[in-house]
């Protein structure tokens, strides 16, 4: 007789399938496990609950199925003690038969260290004799005594070892040497002699050349083709010393030079040459204009972020071309944050401290402020302490009190 089987509907899928053909996964509810992982995503939070511990009265949140009762282990394991006060007794005898265990093992092993110390010293006291070293035949008494008890220091030891070598390892040596060279028979003398090369037309050391190395350059007087000047060198042609190649007028006709070394020059002019090139293109309408300088310092990110927290619409690192301001140069003017509609704020480091900077920079507001700009300058200091950051903060707060009355 066949017997009937078990057929279940699937909660999730609703499904009918039977249990017993199946051996990996087996369960009333479900037909496999993605519709189990699948039921339990969508029921996560209806199967959580809130409850109070039992010990300290603490809210936690636990699953609807679990028998947990309260918040931590230190709660349960205290609550525990509480219901049981036979197991707490017994945890307590525990604890100390085990602090006891410890005491008595380590009074055995600090026992065993001392007689392994006392055996070991009676044996060297055994063994040690009074000796004479084998090298220089000194007495040594049992207070020093050294290494094995056959030499008074290391350097007798060394000196012995290096005088004395066994007759076996020497001709072991020598048969390793041997082995590596071969004979060969000079062709000039027809001596024989060992190497370890394959050609059979070397020579030996006495029919070998003698190589004598020379200097293939070298060095001749010869003047200076503008002041006839001495000069000691090993190149023939025309020769220019070196006070005349960076001083004299006459040398930027030539192309190119020669160094007292003999070293090739081209002294060629080439900022005037580039300078040129570029009012030639500014005058053709081929130029592209000066780009923008890719560079941020911590200053002007800092102000960045200060400006947009004060809702000030700005434009960082503007160009303004000199033209536009009535000078005869094709170059720009920076402007480190351009306000509109006519300011110019910019954030002076410690290179602008310096006299030769700070006339540039009094010439560059001159040419601004002329021209309908109004130039504001902060100074930077440091942040990284307190003081530093009050005068930061105060420098901020009066420029945007001038920012706001210049708009009024």
């Amino acid at each position: 007789m066949s017997q009937a089987k078990s057929i279940y509907v699937c909660e999730n899928c609703q499904k009918e399938y039977s249990i017993e053909n199946r051996t990996n996964f087996k369960s009333n509810k479900f037909c496999c496990k993605s519709c189990l992982e699948e039921y339990n995503r969508n029921n996560q939070n209806n199967q959580i609950e809130i409850y109070n511990c039992e010990y300290c009265g603490a809210e936690f949140t636990r699953n609807k199925n679990s028998n947990a009762k309260c918040c931590c282990r230190k709660c349960t394991s205290k609550l525990n003690f509480l219901k049981y006060p036979e197991l707490k007794e017994k945890v307590i005898n525990n604890l100390s038969n085990y602090t006891d265990n410890i005491e008595i093992k380590q009074k055995a092993i600090e026992k065993t260290k001392e007689t392994k110390k006392e055996k070991s010293e009676k044996r060297l006291l055994e063994i040690r004799k009074p000796y004479n070293c084998e090298n220089c035949g000194k007495y040594v008494d049992i207070e020093h005594y050294f290494g094995s008890g056959r030499f008074c220091c290391d350097s007798c030891a060394k000196s012995y070892s290096s005088s004395h070598l066994d007759k076996k390892l020497r001709k072991e040596m020598y048969n390793k040497m041997m082995n590596s060279l071969k004979l060969h028979i000079c062709p000039k003398c027809n001596k024989e002699f060992y190497h370890k090369g394959t050609n059979k037309n070397i020579l030996c050391d006495n029919c070998k050349p003698k190589i004598e190395y020379k200097h293939t350059q070298e060095f001749t007087k010869s003047n200076c083709a503008l002041c006839n000047r001495e000069i000691f060198s090993f190149y023939k042609g025309t020769i220019y010393c070196d006070d005349c190649l960076y001083t004299h007028p006459e040398i930027e006709q030539h192309i190119t030079l020669y160094t007292e070394d003999g070293k090739k020059i081209s002294l060629k002019r080439t900022n005037e040459k580039i300078k040129n090139i570029f009012e030639e293109k500014v005058k053709n309408g081929t130029h592209k204009g000066w780009q923008v300088r890719p560079i941020e310092s911590y200053p002007e990110k800092f102000f960045k972020k200060v400006l947009e927290n004060n809702d000030i619409q700005y434009s960082f690192n503007h160009p303004i071309a000199k033209s536009s301001l009535g000078l005869d140069t094709c170059a720009c003017y920076f402007l480190d944050f351009f306000i509109e509609p006519n300011i110019d704020l910019e954030i002076d480091g410690k290179q602008h401290q310096y006299e030769e900077r700070k006339e540039h920079d009094i010439e560059r507001d001159k040419n601004l402020s002329d021209n309908g700009y109004v130039v504001y300058r902060i100074p930077w200091n440091e942040i990284n302490t307190s003081e530093g950051k009050e005068k930061m903060k105060e420098k901020i707060d009066a420029f945007i009190q001038w920012y706001h009355k210049l708009l009024k």
